[in-house]
């Protein structure tokens, strides 16, 4: 942890989520850089860090896209369900799957993951909507 933070490292991976340089990698490194995040906020003080920068909205904003090129979307899927694991590790949200049934088996997660990015993007979107009124309240003190 200590030598991530002197070497920038979440800066650089999250400037690594937003890459777009070469279309063929993109996914891919899109996803390597969100399994090294994932690792890092294992521990409570990244994720803290993590969840100031507002990592959530990036990361539903990213798990939402389409895959930069269609013959990504394998690694597209993984990057998704990677994106949603660290969303519940940076917020502290569970974000709790009901199975369906086996013959509804793919269906169902496509289904709930569109649900868990749509339930990711309104914390983000509520968690704006509450520092908006904190910092709209006046508040006074009696002396």
């Amino acid at each position: 942890r200590s030598l991530a933070r002197h070497q920038n490292a979440l800066m650089t991976l999250l400037a690594l989520l937003r890459y777009d340089n070469a279309p063929r990698a993109a996914d891919k490194v899109h996803y390597l850089s969100c399994l090294v995040l994932l690792g890092l906020a294992r521990d409570k003080h990244v994720a803290q860090v993590l969840d100031s920068l507002q990592i959530a909205s990036t990361l539903s904003r990213i798990a939402r896209s389409d895959p930069v090129l269609i013959e990504n979307k394998r690694i597209h899927k993984k990057l998704r369900k990677a994106c949603l694991e660290l969303i519940q590790l940076a917020t502290g949200r569970k974000l709790i799957k009901v199975s369906g049934t086996e013959q509804n088996h793919k269906e169902s997660d496509e289904n709930w993951l569109a649900g868990v990015v749509s339930e990711a993007a309104d914390a983000t979107k509520s968690k704006i909507e509450r520092m908006s009124i904190v910092s709209k309240t006046e508040v006074t003190f009696d002396s």
